[in-house]
């Protein structure tokens, strides 16, 4: 809301809106008959260059008149014053600048903004902040400096207009020469002569009709100027009518320049300090906040590096291992197939050797049955022959099943008679 209405406010203040406006009301009224003149129609109406002249005259017009009402109503405010109550045989103290201020905001919300308070605002606010009137009058000569160089910058538009309008004169002129030089004809001069006239005529119409608005609008503008001025001293002495002598000064030290000149140096001195305790506090916070975020990219960057490297090193590792533990598997693998077949190999040749042993112990049972049969025979020396020929046919059977053969001795024992006996 507030800024549509500061865009109205622009729009309305706008002296480009109202001089169009007037320039295209001016030129209707001319042209359908309502405004007969014929000066003025050969003036302002016989060329697109005296259009334009008009066009710029009239938004001139439009700004100083904008101005002329805005001088009205900063005089309606001024004698609308004075905004503070009167000053009292004694001087108050600066705090009680925050009931002064409110008291002109007031005024400013009831009346709307202007020169006059405005300008005591600024100076109570000074006042306020500095909590000493030391330095009103140097702050009240600044506030009157700036608001007549902010006067003078409102008529810079006007000012260019003023300038803008004779070039554009010049321009017809020059327009009107060279339509006039293009239409003589040596050969018929007395035929190419009104031509000749007409553009002369543009040129110099054109060029009158520019001096004379510039001549318009300068002599308007100086009269409005003139005003703002008186306007700007009444204000001047209406602000030094209010605030001076209102508001106590350092006391017992007021009258003493050479302790006030101290103080001010020490206020200086103070402030020199402050600003480079700011500086300092601020380049330590830049130098900081740099570090900290050089800090910050560094690990970001070693963690990444650290976080690669050690998933690349894992990576290997691991494929690595998979490719021994696989090799291994496989070995395993194949020692254990080979293992098996040993087993059942060896399994088999055990029960072959069970077997045979049963064998060996069941023929042992019978030659110990036969030996104590004949142990008390003759016939002792055949029949261990024939133990031979069998323990020799028992030893080619378990060579035959795989193990060596073993040789087989039976014990001799010596009888009485010297004799050897199977045990």
């Amino acid at each position: 809301m507030k800024y549509t209405s500061l865009l109205f406010s622009a729009i309305v203040k706008s002296p480009l809106l109202w001089g169009g406006l007037v320039t295209v009301i001016f030129y209707t009224f001319l042209h359908n008959g309502t405004i007969r003149s014929e000066l003025l129609f050969r003036y302002l109406a016989m060329h697109p260059i005296e259009y334009i002249e008009t066009g710029m005259f009239f938004i001139g017009m439009a700004a100083l008149g904008l101005k002329a009402f805005d001088l009205l109503y900063q005089r309606n405010s001024l004698q609308a014053g004075p905004i503070l109550p009167p000053i009292g045989e004694h001087r108050v103290d600066t705090r009680s600048c925050q009931a002064y201020l409110r008291q002109v905001e007031l005024f400013l919300k009831k009346n709307g903004p202007a020169y006059y308070p405005n300008r005591l605002w600024k100076a109570l606010k000074y006042v306020r902040q500095c909590e000493s009137a030391e330095q009103l009058d140097s702050e009240l000569k600044y506030l009157a400096e700036e608001d007549a160089i902010n006067a003078e910058s409102d008529y810079a538009f006007v000012h260019l207009i003023i300038w803008a309008i004779p070039i554009v004169g010049f321009l017809g002129t020059v327009i009107g020469i060279a339509i006039a030089m293009g239409n003589i004809d040596p050969s018929a001069l007395e035929n190419s002569l009104p031509l000749v006239m007409s553009g002369l005529t543009i040129a110099f119409d054109t060029t009158a009709v520019a001096l004379v608005f510039s001549i318009i609008l300068f002599f308007s503008k100086h009269a409005i100027y003139k005003q703002e001025n008186a306007i700007l001293a009444s204000v001047n002495q209406a602000i030094n009518d209010e605030l001076r002598g209102r508001f106590e000064l350092l006391g017992a030290a007021a009258d003493n320049s050479e302790i006030i000149g101290v103080r001010k140096m020490l206020e200086s001195v103070v402030d020199s300090i402050e600003s480079l305790i700011q500086a300092q506090s601020a380049i330590w916070e830049q130098v900081i906040v740099a570090a900290n975020e050089k800090y910050a990219k560094l690990v970001a960057e070693s963690a990444a590096h650290t976080k690669s490297t050690l998933v690349a090193a894992l990576k290997e590792n691991v494929q690595h291992h998979a490719a021994a533990l696989a090799q291994t598997e496989e070995q395993f693998l194949r020692r254990s197939e080979a293992l098996q077949e040993a087993m059942v190999r060896q399994t088999d040749v055990f029960r072959s050797v069970i077997d045979a042993t049963g064998q060996i112990a069941k023929l042992e049972d019978r030659l110990n049955q036969n030996l104590a049969a004949l142990s008390g025979s003759r016939h002792f020396e055949e029949t261990v022959n024939s133990l031979a020929a069998v323990i020799h046919l028992l030893n080619s059977k378990l060579t035959t099943v795989g193990t060596e053969p073993q040789i087989i001795q039976l014990p001799r024992t010596t009888t009485a008679k010297g004799k050897g006996q199977a045990a």
